[in-house]
């Protein structure tokens, strides 16, 4: 799968909020859209080599010119477009290259079921399965943490406890997930680092 492009070299100055990056591209300071509302503290640095794109006018109504899309982490590009997972995924599915779900059948993306969104409805032997896809960008001592930030989770109990603690953020996707009991419907959570 190939990210769109073009693509231009750049620098992080600074992030004013969530959504919004302040980067150099030649000299020249300008906003560009983040697309990854997470921490990103331990990426975002001043000076970080970035990659960005030119929004090419794609809406008439967008504030930034460019998206900022990949950030140098050591010698490695990381991804900070939280919808690429999701993208990622489905292509994975798709074309049948994701080893763990090669006997599943991708019936829709973006399914709802209750309250509850989930990323994909998969179905395998006539029975629905569930799978949330959340994206990594923390690494410390070669694991994938997530999510990017200390979460309270004081309001779980019970032997998965610690399980959620480890999780943080993804205690609601797990939520989620558990809601249904096997048999027919059950879940699963895929995390691929960025």
């Amino acid at each position: 799968m190939n990210i769109a492009g073009p693509l231009e070299d750049a620098r992080f100055v600074e992030r004013p909020n969530r959504f919004l990056t302040v980067v150099d591209i030649g000299g020249e300071a300008v906003e560009s859209h983040l697309p990854d509302p997470g921490r990103l503290r331990e990426l975002l640095i001043p000076g970080a080599d970035l990659k960005v794109r030119p929004s090419n006018g794609q809406s008439p109504n967008r504030r930034t010119r460019w998206t900022t899309v990949m950030v140098k982490s050591g010698r490695q590009w990381v991804s900070i477009d939280s919808t690429l997972p999701n993208r990622f995924v489905s292509n994975l599915l798709e074309s049948g290259k994701l080893p763990t779900y090669k006997s599943f059948r991708l019936v829709k993306s973006e399914v709802t079921v209750g309250n509850h969104r989930f990323d994909f409805l998969l179905e395998k032997d006539g029975a629905p399965f569930y799978l949330e896809v959340k994206s990594v960008t923390f690494v410390e001592n070669f694991v994938a943490q997530f999510p990017d930030a200390q979460v309270s989770c004081s309001s779980v109990n019970g032997p998965t406890q610690r399980y959620f603690a480890q999780c943080g953020g993804g205690i609601p996707s797990l939520r989620k997930l558990s809601w249904k009991r096997r048999p027919p419907g059950y879940g699963s959570m895929s995390s691929p680092l960025k």
